[in-house]
């Protein structure tokens, strides 16, 4: 999935469970099942290349606004929301960052998180039109759901 769909439905379980530790597991341990259905990924091959950087960039930009928007003066460290987002995007943020994935890797810590990752990605890649249809279910089915 990408960030801003990590990042939406983290804080929007987080925000359900209303205890920042727990929102912060539940976010963690939800990338993974996010992760586990097809979806588009804006990797190619495992390169990070111009593309990736434009795309990333821009998706999570405008996830940021959506979340920006969604709790305007709400934004804190004891909000569950935040401590939701934070896990649904850590497990990316440590294991696909360029800058730095390539050295966690190598670390103990970093290889179990990255087989486990890798472990739960769906393996099947649609077109970009149907797998951010498939995204935009999955953050709009969570809206319903959770609010």
């Amino acid at each position: 999935m990408i960030l801003a769909v990590h990042a939406i439905t983290g804080g929007l379980v987080g925000e359900a469970i209303d205890q920042p530790f727990l929102a912060f597991s539940a976010g963690f341990f939800l990338h993974f099942i996010l992760d586990s259905i097809p979806h588009f990924d804006c990797l190619e091959k495992g390169k990070f290349g111009r593309k990736q950087w434009i795309f990333s960039l821009s998706e999570f930009v405008l996830g940021l606004a959506f979340i920006l928007f969604y709790l305007r003066p709400e934004i804190s460290l004891s909000n569950p929301f935040v401590w939701g987002m934070i896990g649904g995007l850590l497990p990316d943020f440590i294991d696909n960052m360029p800058l730095w994935s390539a050295k966690v890797q190598k670390t103990n810590l970093g290889a179990l998180l990255h087989n486990v990752h890798v472990k739960f990605h769906s393996k099947i890649f649609p077109s970009i039109w149907v797998g951010m249809a498939i995204q935009l279910f999955v953050i709009i089915s969570f809206l319903v759901l959770l609010r």
